[in-house]
């Protein structure tokens, strides 16, 4: 009899719990926590620039619920400090300008934050400490949405160590256009090969040399006429030629480009150095027939590579540099990497910078 009993109560006691999950699930919708993964395609290196620590990195969200989920909030925090406050807090206002839909991009940008079921978005982050305060060696993201939170284990801010450069150009006027930032085409450069989303572009630089803030003088549609076209192309440490392009016919500045773009020829007349540790650095753009290496060449530190040119995916006559993971142009992620010494100019002293990397639109002086 009480065994009857026991059994009675445990069959009463396993409805009311069942129950009680069908009326959860009825009103969440789903048993499970917000099917939201928020990922991290490449764990940043935090580097010095303009006297202040940053860091750059990028989160993949992809929404995996039957419904759209609204992004409200995004907080960055240090993953070793527990109740530590955060480092940064995106509202909705604030995530419409980081945030990018792959794919269809809305017509408004309201609607910058809505993921429609089985839609992805890239986040774009570039965070900046105070002046003498040090970036935490782990961050974690948390994100909000209108069906719930979402937590990401911790990343480290130290992934690679950081390579000290001499400049690839000499003299002054060297304009920072199309660098460091966190909203040029640069930074949101993704690019998916081989089945994974890279970004080599994430600390590009397109240098282009400007005087009393011109570009050229004389007739604009000629190479000639602007000031950085033929300039010196330096090497940026010792280190070995393992990839040159020769032989692609130069732009027309303001005009299609000469040739058909392919994947193959985006980068035009270029060189790849090894410079160690896994990192390389890609010289794009150069005049065809001024390379003076050849692959498997060892080279020094500040040896010419080759003259500025406007050949490839060129709109002037400009250097495009970057330093990657991979010998494969375009292929490779981004790494952060610091110029040994130059001085930043414009304002009424020129100002100089050891071991750091330039800001976007600086006009920098690389010396001789």
């Amino acid at each position: 009899m009480k065994g009857s009993n026991r059994m009675k109560m445990m069959c009463v006691l396993v409805a009311m719990l069942g129950a009680l999950s069908l009326q959860a699930a009825e009103n969440t919708g789903s048993p499970f926590p917000v099917q939201l993964e928020v990922a991290v395609p490449y764990e940043p290196t935090a580097f010095p620039s303009d006297g202040r620590q940053r860091v750059v990195y990028e989160l993949l969200l992809r929404n995996f619920e039957g419904r759209a989920l609204d992004l409200q909030r995004l907080r960055v925090l240090d993953a070793d400090v527990t109740d530590a406050q955060p480092l940064a807090i995106y509202g909705v206002t604030e995530l419409r300008k980081i945030v990018q839909p792959i794919g269809v991009r809305p017509k408004n940008q309201e609607d910058m934050t809505v993921m429609p079921p089985g839609g992805s978005s890239m986040v774009y982050l570039l965070l900046t400490a105070d002046a003498g305060v040090t970036l935490p060696r782990h961050l974690r993201n948390e994100v909000a949405t209108s069906a719930g939170s979402v937590s990401t284990v911790a990343i480290t801010t130290q992934r690679d160590a950081l390579q000290v450069l001499s400049p690839p150009l000499a003299g002054a006027n060297w304009l920072a256009e199309t660098g460091l930032s966190n909203d040029n085409g640069h930074r949101r450069g993704y690019v998916v090969l081989n089945g994974r989303p890279v970004t080599s572009r994430r600390y590009a630089f397109d240098w282009i040399k400007i005087e009393n803030g011109e570009t050229f003088k004389g007739d604009k549609q000629k190479n000639s006429a602007y000031f950085g076209y033929g300039s010196k192309v330096l090497a940026v440490a010792d280190a070995v030629v393992t990839g040159l392009t020769d032989g692609v016919p130069q732009n027309v500045p303001g005009r299609e480009t000469a040739v058909p773009m392919t994947f193959r020829n985006i980068p035009g007349n270029s060189v790849t150095l090894d410079i160690g540790r896994g990192h390389y650095a890609h010289y794009m753009h150069l005049q065809p027939g001024s390379l003076r290496v050849k692959e498997g060449e060892r080279v020094r530190r500040g040896q010419v590579l080759g003259l500025v040119g406007n050949a490839g995916s060129s709109f002037l006559p400009h250097l495009h540099f970057e330093v990657t993971n991979s010998p494969v142009l375009l292929s490779g992620e981004g790494v952060p990497y610091v110029f040994k010494s130059f001085r930043v100019t414009g304002g009424t002293v020129p100002l100089l910078h050891r071991n750091e990397l330039p800001l976007e639109k600086m006009v920098v002086d690389f010396g001789g």
